[in-house]
């Protein structure tokens, strides 16, 4: 559609609601408290004009969706909470500073995107070794440190993109026990050493 303006804050009241889909749109301002709503699962906001840093206060959702937006700020540790949430989409925003270690406790996300941000530091290795993630994008920031061996673990992991980073060290040689891996890009970091047999 093309819907405009704010997302309104009336929203809050309505209790019952399980999904909020407003994605590709031309809304601005920036996220209303949505804490309230204990029984909202989706929240797709992708695609708009949206301003203003991350919101703390989110309901215990199961998909969470805000790339393509202008937000800004650090990613909240608080994003921790949301134990229940499969799909994390914050890739092609402005979000800047570390991912926080926090988010290692996400043990039922599934997919995680973080592409396309100001992302610093190292990849959390708690974040790498989630037993349910199957998509990891962390393209085009500036990480750095090495890959963490500790991805290894995740037994899903079937994509992991790292490309376009300031990655260094070797690649980890139990990356070979990522049986269901089809994607793996290191592309552009500065990773050295010999590919693994």
């Amino acid at each position: 559609n093309k819907l405009s303006g704010t997302i309104p804050t009336e929203l809050s009241s309505l209790t019952k609601l399980i999904a909020l889909n407003v994605r590709f749109n031309s809304l601005s301002g920036t996220i209303p408290d949505l804490a309230g709503l204990a029984s909202l699962k989706e929240l797709l906001l992708s695609g708009n004009n949206l301003i203003g840093t991350m919101p703390t206060g989110l309901p215990p959702l199961h998909g969470l969706d805000v790339h393509m937006n202008s937000l800004s700020g650090s990613i909240p540790s608080e994003l921790a909470r949301l134990t229940s949430v499969k799909d994390l989409v914050l890739q092609a925003n402005s979000l800047s500073g570390f991912i926080p270690s926090e988010l290692g406790r996400l043990t039922s996300l599934i997919y995680f995107s973080l592409a396309l941000d100001q992302i610093s530091g190292t990849i959390p290795n708690g974040l790498a070794s989630l037993p349910s993630l199957q998509q990891l994008y962390l393209q085009l920031n500036s990480l750095s440190g090495s890959v963490p061996s500790e991805i290894a673990a995740s037994s899903s992991m079937a994509v992991l993109d790292v490309g376009l980073n300031l990655l260094s060290g070797t690649i980890p040689s139990n990356l070979a026990n990522l049986s269901s891996l089809t994607s793996l890009d290191l592309a552009q970091n500065s990773v050295s050493g010999t590919i693994p047999d």
